[in-house]
């Protein structure tokens, strides 16, 4: 409290080495080394503390991630990463709660940890920040998809699973109903009839033109009306389509304007007045540009 630092940490140092397993001197060390500018003594001290603590690990994340956004403390921070993943698991995650610390977040992360556990939460805080590119483009990096700008929608033959939402298909198993992959490249879609719900739904970054969506159904055309494929701007959730599963081989064009910079693709489902269980597969899902109108 004098502001001693050296006589502090010889005092706290003794206290140690007289009982290593002392958890408030280790971490009144840990205050005093980074106090006097130690941050690479601070740091190893954490790691110590953390192990020491239950949950020390996520619950010192925040500590660590402050010292992160230090470009001069960038080296050492870098160097405990390494030497404990676990502490960079919960450090990233912490700076992943805010958008802006996503290129931060690439250059401190090990790339040979895989998957990363921090990669959901970026997605999502991007996502809500309408960085729909951005997050796009990490997302391509952490699941290992080449992005082609020829697969407008990712998946269309339903048989790849590893790739993490947003950008690959969130399937239902709710109240409403159920939509499942099945061998052969189709998403079998169980409908019950009584609920409005989404059974699929896919985060699309379509730029400015037009398009057109086709597919083929199977199964029960007389009630896949009550089903449709619509398309909304993600950000400001105005309609872009709406296409009802009624027909065999349906299909239809649309127009993304701009300020439009993502979209949602969703498989919805409106309660039947009359309710019973609806039961459909999708085949051959295709999104393709169109010819300019001129």
């Amino acid at each position: 409290m004098a502001g001693n630092q050296r006589l502090a940490i010889e005092a706290f140092r003794t206290a140690l080495a007289r009982d290593h397993r002392s958890i408030p001197a280790r971490y009144f060390l840990v205050q005093q080394y980074f106090r006097s500018g130690d941050v690479e003594g601070g740091l190893k001290e954490l790691t110590l503390l953390a192990r020491m603590v239950p949950n020390g690990v996520d619950s010192l994340g925040g500590y660590i991630a402050a010292y992160a956004k230090d470009p001069a403390k960038r080296p050492q921070v870098l160097a405990l990463f390494r030497s404990d993943p676990r502490i960079e698991r919960a450090a990233l995650t912490v700076l992943a709660a805010d958008a802006a610390n996503a290129d931060l977040i690439l250059r401190l992360a090990n790339p040979a940890l895989d998957p990363p556990s921090w990669a959901p939460r970026l997605l999502e805080s991007l996502v809500a920040a309408g960085k729909y590119a951005e997050a796009h483009s990490i997302w391509g990096q952490v699941s290992h998809v080449p992005l082609d700008s020829k697969n407008l929608i990712f998946d269309t033959t339903f048989d790849q699973t590893k790739p993490p939402a947003p950008f690959n298909w969130v399937l239902a198993s709710s109240t409403v109903g159920l939509a499942e992959r099945q061998s052969g490249s189709r998403l079998h879609v169980l409908f019950y009839g009584h609920d409005d719900g989404d059974l699929a739904t896919q985060l699309l970054v379509l730029t400015p033109g037009r398009f057109r969506l086709a597919f083929r159904v199977s199964g029960d055309l007389a009630n896949a009306r009550a089903l449709s494929w619509n398309l909304s701007c993600a950000r400001s959730g105005a309609a872009l389509l709406s296409v009802q599963l009624a027909k065999a081989a349906p299909s239809a064009t649309f127009q993304v304007p701009s300020g439009c910079e993502g979209q949602y693709l969703k498989l919805s489902a409106a309660a039947l007045d009359l309710p019973q269980q609806v039961d459909i597969t999708i085949t051959d899902l295709a999104l393709t540009p169109e010819p300019s109108n001129g």
